[in-house]
């Protein structure tokens, strides 16, 4: 049998790494995703048997580009971690429509469209694993952050 399949989206030098780093200890082919192709080329030679995609998540029609590639060249996804976000801080009389939207169309609708990506693999194979990694405003707002909390907590 294969190894499994763990997509990442949102790697940087933070969380993203770490996890994609963990997944690849544990016997995973990463697919690692974010738009700097730069330092995805570097932690996909650290980490065994990765590839390194280029990815937006705020363009809505990457998903089925890029999740159709990985689907080629290591498998169906078992495991999408989505890590991708965009904090937005200020009262709600200084933020602006358009930077909450910004937010929210990566935070959520991103989530979303990665998901109805990868979902119809996992469907058919009665398997996978879906974690959004959220931050603690998803869950209780913060001083300062109602576009922040209010995107964040969407779908997680």
């Amino acid at each position: 049998m294969s190894n499994p399949v763990c997509a990442v989206i949102g790697v940087g030098p933070g969380n993203g790494t770490a996890i994609a780093r963990k997944f690849s200890s544990e016997g995973y082919k990463i697919a690692l995703l974010s738009r700097n192709e730069d330092y995805l080329n570097e932690l996909a030679h650290e980490c065994g048997d990765a590839r390194a995609y280029v990815y937006d998540a705020l363009d809505t029609t990457a998903p089925e580009k890029v999740f159709g590639k990985i689907k080629q060249e290591l498998g169906s996804v078992d495991v999408l971690v989505y890590n991708a976000g965009s904090g937005m801080f200020g009262s709600v009389d200084k933020i602006n429509l358009s930077d909450f939207e910004g937010a929210w169309r990566i935070n959520a609708l991103g989530l979303l469209a990665a998901v109805k990506a990868v979902l119809p693999d996992m469907l058919e194979k009665h398997s996978g694993q879906l974690v959004a990694i959220s931050s603690l405003a998803g869950f209780r707002g913060l001083p300062k952050s109602a576009a922040f909390h209010a995107s964040s907590g969407i779908g997680r």
